[in-house]
């Protein structure tokens, strides 16, 4: 969730850790989009692959597995500062 509010499609509770926030941390949602939780890591890139949603996050070891560039192929790509 902490990729789509540093992009401001978002915003979560304030105080809310970026790294362990919940769906039900967001407390804006303009673009009403809809968030799947829990879908196994290794599935993102097939979801992808059959447009499953309008916006796939997907780790990038599962997307260079996929055939996917991890630098030219994503909308945004989450940071490496300070990220555990």
């Amino acid at each position: 969730l902490s990729i789509f509010e540093k992009e401001g499609v978002i915003k979560l509770k304030p105080g809310v850790d970026k790294v362990t926030a919940r769906i039900s941390d967001i407390v804006e949602n303009p673009k009403k989009l809809k968030f799947l939780p829990n879908v196994e890591a290794a599935l993102l890139p097939q979801m992808y692959n059959n447009e499953e949603g309008d916006a796939v996050v997907i780790n990038a070891n599962y997307a260079i597995d996929a055939g996917l560039d991890p630098v030219k192929d994503p909308i945004a790509v989450e940071s490496g500062e300070n990220n555990p």
